[in-house]
């Protein structure tokens, strides 16, 4: 279900939201009571209340009244009695003006107007995008209106198709009523009109031999004989009754004529927008190269008006549609044309230029299709200007990649005819004066943000993979099962549409889990058998564009395949330069740019880099490792190239930069995994050693642990020096301690120290002694971890700079240690003085476990109010350090000062939010952490009974739906009191 508003696709929210919208609009504009709404919406085990669907009508509100001043009352989602209802013009559903169109055109075919009548059913036809309420075709209240929608849907197809036939156009349209009858083999009509078109094109024998198909078809399937009318056409076909002959068809395309002064037809939408090619009757031979689909165009309703848009004006009359093999040029470029039909009054013609070879070749070929049969030997430059002058068409020239050097030639005709517009579809651009460019991205991905399931329902990439499974699988449904698993495949294959048509073509024969294991391998098999060639597979698109580069191109392409997502211009030129750094590279990757097999990008810094789409750069890493020199070479390039950016890193992690470095890191993380794995499987422990050890902290704050823990592991099982050794043991031990794997954590330290001590590396053993600490902290020995914590103290302040950020949090650390001994009053000085250690070198992750623990004490000395403060600050720190595990702590003890203060919907939803964090990070972290979980627990039972189990559950999981920065405005909101 989609929305248009101002001209703008609106978002219409989630999954339930937009199924109350669906209840309404099914309703017709009839009030549908607010229970029956949510029985309908949610299913007859409903979870919702009545406050949670007055909240979705509010944000639908927003949604459809943008413009509505606060408090004035809503006019198209309006409340009436004891329920809801739309108010919308029939024009405005599409549903409805579908049926308007309909009934109109029933009305014209019956007065004897076909040539309207074909306009009208057209018109309705082309509003179809898809099957009728596809998100909720198992809904009990939206089955009777697709019932109706799919009928009248079938019959306007069949009154198109008669009415058609009355304008002599029978030999055109047989192919679509054979494709039409064997999807609906038990129309009756639709076979009469088979029967008729065959018989009007002169052949009997096939009229009579669909009459014997029809039979049997009917026999089989429902036991009985054709009806009145297919028996009375059997024997007029048999009589060749003169009452069967119809009017003359129209004179072929294929005789060529000189252009008329002005216009005599104008092309009319089709069946679909988006599945159909356009062109009047004069025009039709150039169509017949085109492919056309038998499905609806998927999450391109943005791209369509917005390109639209564009042609309508005068200065964007060459406009390019780039983009990488497969992402949809084609099909876009066709539904762009048909939302244009009004705008092209004199035709819309399509070239397709794959099967062109010469760029000379290309002027040639669109002389073909606008002057087809024109005598040879004229000068086609000449002549297409001349039938084009004075006309305003849309010339559409498709996959022009491979004859770009016919660029130049294409700007001459645009500039020689002045109302003329071009739409070229080409991975690269012609790069001519007054063209504009349009790149066309893959479809959206699920994004994080939301809760999973809704998440990826809502997402274009997975609606389409959805769509294409149900053709192969039409049992396949999107399940919380598998909800997962299908977003996975999808970000695989970046969102591109032919390799998601490819991939869902094999659910036939495998599950979701089984086709993501196997995806390489689903890419490399044939898709639909009726596309190009050069698209049966993502492989043979990808094939084709690797054949138009030059050898310094594809040399670049190749090395570019060792980069993980992303990558910067200066990453680019260490490894793409070669082992002597003497190949050129901002020519080569200008090159792929412009091929689209490169994508310029941004981070969430806003700083400029590099892509290559999975499936492409799964491609490039296949051609790289056909050579072993180059392969190895390019890997070891890059790995000595993330080694010194995370080393570099590393320090500032632990002061006042640290969040600039963070977001850095955040941007190369995967290509510094990807180099810890060449360096593993390459023979450089020392390198995959280092680089762990360099991102052991990034991991902890960001929660990586379980991809920390085994890199880090890894590298243990291959042969370290020992200061190096003793490094990553406390790395991988500080991983097993968030992960509460405690015991591990408590070996590791050991270890650590002693590779320290045989190495005589002070600097290493002041990061391994505080560990032991730590373990015997949560093994609830105070006494020892106090001793231990004081021992490090001068050991850190004497190991040099590399250690001196641990000062502050050992500080910190030692005061947890007394508090468990001897309560919190005893404590405080050591927080407050590892607080100020932490603030001098802006150490965040230092000044929040301060923080913390000085709330605790806070709580314990009955002080909220101070104890708030410190946990609102925590809340801002973990926000811009994105610590998601430490968030959630601070959340859980807010909810103990909320409880304090009597605000039991804050408690819940306090303790849902947490609750959320930590099972997105999967471990608690901070198991140095020691507060009273008593309290928590306590908190959570008086809010229950304050609110009663229903209204805690729907608080709880409203601060379960909060996203990060939702969840921390809230908890820095201060209710009034």
């Amino acid at each position: 279900m989609t929305a248009t508003v101002s001209g703008r696709h609106a978002d219409l929210g989630g999954l339930r939201q937009r199924a109350v919208l669906a209840v309404l609009v099914a309703a017709r504009g009839q009030m549908v009571p607010g229970d029956t709404i949510l029985t309908d919406a949610w299913g007859e085990a409903r979870s919702a209340s009545a406050a949670t669907l007055h909240s979705y009508v509010g944000e639908l509100r927003k949604v459809l009244e943008p413009g509505r001043a606060a408090r004035r009352p809503a006019r198209v989602l309006v409340r009436e009695g004891v329920g809801y209802a739309l108010r919308l013009d029939q024009q405005a559903v599409d549903a409805e003006r579908f049926t308007i169109l309909t009934e109109h055109g029933e009305r014209l075919l019956e007065r004897g107007d076909p040539g309207e009548a074909v306009m009208a059913f057209r018109e309705a036809l082309g509003l179809w995008r898809g099957p009728a309420y596809a998100e909720f075709s198992d809904a009990a209240f939206a089955r009777p209106e697709i019932a109706r929608l799919d009928g009248l849907r079938l019959a306007a197809h069949e009154s198109l198709y008669a009415a058609e036939l009355s304008t002599g156009r029978h030999t055109v349209i047989v192919g679509d009523l054979e494709k039409h009858t064997a999807q609906h083999p038990l129309s009756e009509r639709g076979w009469e009109l088979l029967v008729l078109a065959l018989y009007r094109s002169g052949r009997q024998g096939d009229a009579l031999g669909v009459l014997r198909t029809a039979r049997r078809t009917l026999a089989e399937e429902l036991g009985v004989d054709p009806g009145p009318a297919l028996r009375q056409l059997e024997t007029a076909v048999l009589a060749q009754d003169e009452s069967l002959v119809g009017p003359s068809p129209a004179v072929p395309a294929s005789r060529w004529t000189p252009a008329p002064a002005r216009p005599v037809a104008r092309p009319a939408p089709s069946a679909d927008d988006g599945n159909r090619p356009v062109a009047t009757d004069r025009d039709a031979s150039a169509w017949r190269s085109l492919h056309t689909p038998g499905t609806p165009l998927v999450g391109r309703d943005h791209d369509v008006a917005e390109i639209a848009a564009l042609l309508r004006r005068p200065e964007h009359r060459l406009l390019t549609l780039t983009g990488t093999g497969g992402v949809g040029k084609t099909r876009l470029g066709v539904a762009v044309s048909r939302r244009l039909t009004d705008q092209f009054p004199d035709g819309i013609v399509f070239v397709a230029l794959a099967s062109v070879r010469d760029a000379a070749l290309v002027l040639p070929a669109i002389g073909h299709a606008v002057a087809p049969g024109a005598p040879e030997g004229l000068d086609i430059e000449a002549l297409i200007v001349e039938q084009l002058q004075g006309r305003r068409m849309l010339l559409v020239l498709d996959n022009f990649e491979h004859v770009i050097d016919a660029a130049t030639a294409v700007a001459r005709l645009v500039a020689a005819c002045p109302l003329l517009s071009v739409l070229v579809t080409s991975r690269a651009a012609l790069r001519v004066r007054d063209e504009t460019t349009y790149p066309v991205r893959p479809l959206e991905l699920p994004s994080g943000s939301r809760p999973v399931l809704e998440s990826v329902v809502s997402a274009a990439a997975v609606r389409l993979f959805v769509e294409r499974a149900r053709a192969v699988a039409p049992r396949f449904q999107l399940t919380p099962d598998n909800a997962s698993t299908v977003a996975a495949i999808c970000e695989r294959l970046a969102g591109i549409p032919l390799a998601l048509e490819v991939a869902a073509a094999k659910l036939s024969f495998l599950s979701p889990s089984l086709l993501l294991t196997r995806l390489d391998d689903a890419m490399s098999a044939d898709g639909a058998r009726d596309l190009p060639d050069r698209q049966r597979t993502m492989r043979a698109t990808l094939d084709w564009s690797y054949g138009l580069l030059g050898g310094p191109e594809q040399r670049l392409f190749r090395r570019l395949g060792v980069f993980s997502d992303s990558f910067t211009l200066e990453a680019a030129e260490a490894v793409g330069a070669g082992p002597d750094g003497d190949d050129p590279i901002l020519g080569p990757l200008a090159g792929l740019v412009e091929q689209s097999l490169v994508v310029p990008v941004t981070d969430t810094a806003g700083r400029p880099r590099y892509r290559m789409l999975e499936p492409v750069a799964q491609y490039a890493r296949t051609h790289l490792t056909r050579d072993t020199a180059e392969a190895r070479a390019a890997g070891h390039t890059h790995a000595m190239y993330f080694l010194e950016l995370a080393e570099r890193a590393a320090p500032q992690y632990q002061g006042a930069d640290q969040i600039s470095w963070l977001s850095l890191i955040d941007a190369e993380h995967g290509n510094m995994t990807r180099a810890i794995s060449w360096a593993l499987s390459g023979g450089s422990p020392e390198t995959a050693g280092r680089l762990g050890w360099s991102l052991w902290l990034y991991w902890w704050i960001r929660g990586e642990l379980l991809l920390g823990r085994r890199a880090l592991e890894a590298a243990l099982e291959q042969p370290l020096k020992a200061g190096l050794r003793s490094r990553v043991r406390s790395a991988a031990a500080s991983m097993a301690f968030a992960q509460g794997d405690f015991e591990s954590a408590g070996r590791c330290w050991q270890h650590a120290c002693e590779d320290a001590e045989a190495a005589a590396d002070r600097e290493a053993q002041a990061h391994a002694l505080p560990g032991i600490g730590l373990t015997a902290l949560v093994a609830g020995d105070p006494g020892k971890a106090a001793a231990v914590f004081r021992e490090s103290i001068p050991l850190v302040e004497d190991a040099g700079d590399g250690s001196a950020w641990l000062l502050p949090l050992i500080h910190v650390w030692l005061g947890t240690a007394v508090m468990m001994e001897t309560g919190p009053a005893d404590a405080i000085p050591h927080f407050e003085h590892g607080l100020g250690l932490a603030r001098a070198c802006g150490n965040r992750l230092a000044i929040y476990v301060a923080l913390f623990n000085l709330s605790q004490a806070g709580i314990g000395e009955g002080d909220h109010e101070r104890a708030r403060g410190h946990l609102e600050e925590g809340v801002r720190l973990s926000e811009q350090t994105r610590d998601l595990a430490n968030l959630a702590y601070f959340l859980d003890a807010l909810a103990v000062v909320e409880d304090a203060a009597g605000d039991a919907v804050r408690v819940a939803t306090l303790l849902g939010a947490a609750q959320h964090l930590r099972e997105s990070v999967g471990s608690p972290v901070y198991g140095y952490y020691q507060p009273d979980e008593s309290l928590f627990v306590d908190a959570a039972r008086h809010a229950r009974t304050v609110l009663g189990a229903r209204a805690y559950d729907e608080a709880e999981a409203a601060g379960r739906s909060f996203d990060v920065s939702e969840v921390v405005s809230y908890a820095l909101r201060r209710p009034p009191r």
